[in-house]
Order: structure tokens, then C-alpha cells, then sequence
């Protein structure tokens, strides 16, 4: 949804998403160690795994509620610039 209301098409928001999750966040987390713990797709579906021995179950919930608030709130805001109700 915060795609969609971002890019204004469901197809674009659609392709982002799969490109991101499939095949950038791999090669990220493959290139640099580091990075895969910070990730959002690794740290949903760790979430949906119940936690793993790399990345807690707790260090999951928080970076995920993290991107889920700066999500909504540009939405939020998006939103409220291109209402045209308003």
C-alpha cells in the first residue's frame, strides 16, 4: 500500500516490491554481511519464522515497526498533499 500510494500505479508498486524482496535485498545482504539484519524483508519473514539464531524474534519486531511508521507516515503525508477533495 505505501508502494502503490508512492509510485501511483499498481503495477509499479507490484514490480518494486517483488524486485526488491527476490533479488536486491539478496544481493545486498550477500555483498556486505552486515546489512542482512537491517533489512525488511528478512526481518518480516523472520518474524513470520518466529525468530532465528541470527536475528532475534524482538530485533525483528522493532526494525519491522520501524519501517512500517516511516512507511505510513510518508504515506500519511503523500496522501494528505494529493487529496483532491481537499
Amino acid at each position: 500500500m505505501i508502494l502503490g500510494l508512492l509510485l501511483r500505479s499498481p503495477i509499479s508498486a507490484i514490480a518494486v516490491g517483488v524486485l526488491w524482496n527476490l533479488i536486491l535485498e539478496n544481493i545486498l545482504s550477500a555483498l556486505i554481511n552486515s546489512t542482512g539484519k537491517w533489512l525488511p524483508g528478512t526481518n518480516f519473514s523472520n518474524i513470520g519464522m518466529g525468530g532465528s539464531s541470527v536475528i532475534s524474534y524482538r530485533h525483528s519486531l522493532a526494525v519491522s515497526a520501524g519501517y512500517l511508521l516511516v512507511g505510513s507516515a510518508v504515506a500519511a503525508i503523500l496522501f494528505k498533499r494529493r487529496d483532491v477533495a481537499n
